[in-house]
């Protein structure tokens, strides 16, 4: 019984995060270590990082949260920019 008890935080936390409505989320993995819950993967943003806590810390059920997931910003278009920006004629 005490198992179920523990397994239920882990098992809502990846519900959670698989139903996100942000996509964002539904790629992010959760595991229990000891008495925590560790989430981790990478977004594009400190926002999606904040969030993933949030989802997570609100089915933790006392158990801590330990936030690993990394933020990788997409890398710039600036070399595909070229192609849009007008030719200027000197």
């Amino acid at each position: 019984m005490l198992e179920t008890l523990k397994e239920k935080p882990l098992q809502e936390a990846e519900s959670a995060l698989q139903t996100s409505p942000v996509f964002a989320l539904r790629s992010l993995g959760v595991e229990q270590v000891d008495d925590n819950l560790l989430l981790s993967g990478t977004v594009t943003t400190f926002y999606y990082k904040q969030l993933a806590q949030e989802v997570i810390r609100s089915v933790a059920n006392g158990m801590g949260v330990i936030n690993s997931v990394k933020v990788v910003r997409p890398k710039s278009r600036r070399a595909d920019r070229s192609v849009d920006e007008p030719v200027h004629a000197s």
